[in-house]
């Protein structure tokens, strides 16, 4: 199919997809027209707990003035102009629960509190990851993540996750541990990032994340030519989502720690993990339901794991 388009063709709309460049006149055009756009989403942050629940209600009737953005779960963007001594303005994604008052809403807002602490645990433990906040506002959980494919008002940075790789390395079964591997292998990855990548990819597993698919991780291009691994981003135990019916199922952890991930780095995991699932416990936001039902009886099954694996 992509010989079918000319050079001019792809480079017209090029911009269309996450990159840094502009090339010819209609994605020029089309970068102009997105000027414009961020105006008419720029929200100073103090106004957010009002326009966020009126953008949600936007969004789900289809009629959003930002990205709906891709994705599982339902999410707008924004431009936040931060209050302070220094002007700054961040694009930010915003993902949504459903109204709180619902087994459905709860779950998923429980949920959007797991994973901007799931990221705080890998920010603390010097693993760079996505900035995030949680307003709770108009009967719902707002989680902002702010972009870091986006600088100020205009500026833009590159980026591709591992599904833009596939079509190369033809490895979309793999998990991501075994890609990283095989980026080094080809001289594209550094060992540094191989081995975030696979502490990463462990962690997730110990937490429940159930959703580490190769669009939920992202790299940028070095001056090199090589590739560095940006911050994480949708890190948070999805095993425990509600099913494609909105109806809340009980789901038991089970470690799977296979051959295809690094155990190397599983006391150093196991104790991230193990911050997570505190934060939660001690995070009043979160659900009593949540916490009793599902943090204590994975935390248990976790702890019972690693007595066995400082055992052996």
């Amino acid at each position: 199919m992509p010989r079918r388009f000319n050079h001019a063709v792809i480079l017209s709309f090029i911009n269309l997809f996450t990159i840094q460049f502009i090339f010819g006149n209609e994605s020029y055009a089309r970068y102009l027209s997105d000027i414009a756009k961020v105006l008419e989403l720029l929200i100073p942050d103090v106004e957010r707990a009002v326009r966020y629940p009126e953008m949600a209600e936007h969004a789900m009737q289809g009629e959003s003035p930002g990205s709906s953005a891709g994705g599982e779960q339902p999410k707008f963007t924004a431009v936040i102009q931060r209050s302070g001594e220094h002007e700054l303005f961040e694009h930010v994604i915003v993902k949504f629960s459903p109204k709180v008052d619902t087994l459905n809403g709860r779950r998923w807002g429980d949920l959007l509190i797991c994973e901007h602490l799931a990221l705080e645990v890998l920010a603390r433990n010097q693993i760079a990851a996505a900035k995030t906040s949680l307003i709770e506002a108009g009967g719902r959980v707002f989680l902002e993540v702010v972009r870091f494919d986006r600088v100020g008002l205009r500026g833009r940075r590159p980026m591709a996750t591992f599904s833009a790789l596939d079509g190369d390395l033809g490895m979309l079964d793999q998990n991501w541990t075994t890609v990283s591997r095989e980026l080094g292998r080809l001289g594209h990855l550094s060992e540094k990032d191989i081995e975030t990548v696979e502490i990463l990819d462990l962690y997730g597993t110990l937490i429940g994340n159930t959703d580490k698919h190769h669009g939920n991780i992202a790299l940028a291009w070095t001056f090199n030519g090589r590739h560095q691994l940006l911050d994480v981003y949708d890190m948070l135990p999805m095993l425990y989502r509600p099913n494609a019916h909105g109806e809340i199922v009980e789901r038991e952890w089970v470690p799977n720690l296979g051959a295809r991930l690094e155990l190397i780095h599983l006391q150093r995991c196991y104790e991230m993990a193990n911050q997570f699932w505190t934060d939660v416990l001690n995070d009043p936001r979160i659900s009593r339901e949540f916490k009793q039902g599902i943090a204590d009886r994975h935390l248990n099954t976790m702890r019972a794991l690693n007595v066995g694996a400082t055992n052996a």
